[in-house]
């Protein structure tokens, strides 16, 4: 939507002996839009695919609108106004739109993850005790590369309790869970290609 301007001038002459006269100038000034943008509203996120940015994700200003996602991480391109996230942890995300003036808007996103959709998570991943205290045992499944693997704990809140590489060639890893708050937890399991989760709870 465009926004138009009216400026009038009034000029008046003076002349000795000639009577006043004035002039009446109309310009017309068209100016688009403010530039706005929209990352989208702040989901809690059940699952691990969500569409990013709002309907839409950029208005007003100059056509044509470029767009940029920071971080890139977990996106399925960043230059889109639309990308889909499919991470596995809690994250912000800020989106710059800019306008064919060189104009930007900008907008954050929070992602809360609560669950981690993974039909086959739970015969493939196993921790124990469930329920457990002080530590608990975790077990991957066979074709985890468990020299680049990554460990983690989300709340039921979506915040990143625990995180830590596993970097040694072993059939288990041992978390520490004694100064974590009661409740229930997901837990994760990724190396370079695969990703697993289980629901685990500390009391």
């Amino acid at each position: 939507m465009k926004s138009l301007y009216l400026l009038f001038f009034i000029f008046s002459v003076h002349s000795a002996g000639v009577a006043q006269r004035s002039f009446d100038i109309q310009i017309n000034s068209t100016q688009p839009a403010i530039l706005s943008a929209s990352a989208g509203s702040e989901p809690v996120l059940v699952g691990n695919d969500l569409t990013l940015g709002g309907s839409p994700a950029g208005d007003g200003g100059s056509a044509p609108l470029t767009y940029q996602w920071l971080p890139e991480e977990n996106l399925s391109d960043a230059s889109t106004p639309n990308p889909i996230f499919t991470g596995f942890s809690s994250s912000v995300f800020t989106l710059l739109v800019t306008d064919s003036r060189g104009c930007f808007a900008s907008d954050t996103i929070q992602i809360l993850i609560t669950e981690i959709s993974d039909p086959l998570s739970q015969s493939m991943l196993k921790a124990f005790p469930n329920p457990g205290s002080g530590s608990i045992r975790v077990e991957a499944p066979k074709n985890m590369n468990l020299k680049i693997t990554k460990v983690s704990l989300v709340d039921a809140a979506g915040k990143l309790a625990f995180s830590e590489s596993w970097n040694i060639s072993q059939p288990q890893f041992l978390i520490d869970v004694s100064k974590l708050a009661k409740g229930q937890y997901t837990l994760v399991v990724q190396d370079d290609k695969n990703s697993v989760s289980s629901k685990i709870i500390l009391q």
